[in-house]
């Protein structure tokens, strides 16, 4: 498992309920964070936007054990200010997790072995709710299911996939525990505004579609292509299924639309 191996069996020192939270944002070093959190079979506690900010109280309600920083993350502040941010809760300084050095140049992330313990929390409509490795495993089988599973992979090859939520979010924890699950390759975008255009460029096989407006782009997208062989060439070819939000309803037209072209669609659960 490279570095994140590493990472993974120093926090498996720690107690097996341990929770350990970091930046959450939709970044590399997170995603690395978050999978050697859940490698080491303890709990990850993604944090995302002001969140971060609210430092010891924050990670005191929540339960954390400690907060772990990928390189630079706490040095651009000091120690010092690293221990006032988060009081007595231990920073531990994730040295390996370099995503530069492990992620960019690789291009896709590292399948997740399986563990019995640990999970991560969510972060859902101002409350959390913790999820165990279990049921992200449940989750995950059932959204791999309806997406087609091994089957769509015989058909177009490895499953590739654009990450473009916070960690702490429904959409955003439930797509990385499947691409975890089905090793997919996994591209990260973490500028929003920037997500379509990665999708055009990427040209992914199954895509997290977040709100209406990007489930209208996608459709249109595939009405201006026309014929069989034009639209396997074109920006979204490889397009065999929508991972769609929580509570994100397609029209019956739309799901006409995409069953014609036999792109599955599955909906990650609203708890």
């Amino acid at each position: 498992m490279g570095r994140t191996g590493e990472v993974a069996r120093s926090l498996a020192t720690l107690p097996q309920e341990a929770r350990l939270a970091f930046a959450g944002e939709c970044s590399a070093a997170s995603v690395l964070a978050d999978l050697a959190v859940r490698l080491a079979g303890r709990t990850a506690v993604p944090l995302s936007g002001l969140v971060v900010h609210e430092g010891v109280e924050r990670l005191t309600s929540l339960g954390c054990h400690a907060w772990l920083a990928p390189p630079g993350a706490v040095e651009e502040g000091g120690k010092e200010k690293a221990e006032s941010r988060f009081g007595k809760t231990p920073v531990i300084h994730a040295r390996a997790l370099d995503p530069e050095a492990e992620w960019a140049r690789a291009g896709r992330q590292e399948a997740v072995e399986e563990v019995a313990s640990g999970g991560a929390l969510v972060r859902l409509e101002g409350c959390v709710e913790s999820l165990s490795a279990a049921r992200l495993r449940e989750e995950s089988h059932r959204l791999d299911e309806e997406l087609g599973g091994a089957r769509s992979e015989e058909a177009s090859g490895q499953a590739i996939t654009v990450l473009c939520a916070p960690l702490d979010s429904a959409l955003g924890r439930h797509h990385l525990a499947w691409a975890s699950y089905r090793a997919a390759a996994l591209l990260v975008e973490p500028n929003p505004d920037a997500y379509l255009a990665t999708l055009a460029w990427a040209r992914p096989t199954v895509v997290a579609v977040h709100q209406p407006s990007e489930a209208a782009w996608l459709r249109q997208r595939m009405e201006r292509s026309t014929g069989r062989w034009r639209w396997r060439r074109g920006p979204l070819g490889r397009l065999r299924g929508l991972l769609l939000a929580p509570g994100l309803d397609l029209s019956e037209s739309d799901r006409r639309f995409w069953a014609r072209r036999q792109v599955r669609l599955a909906s990650v659960v609203e708890y």
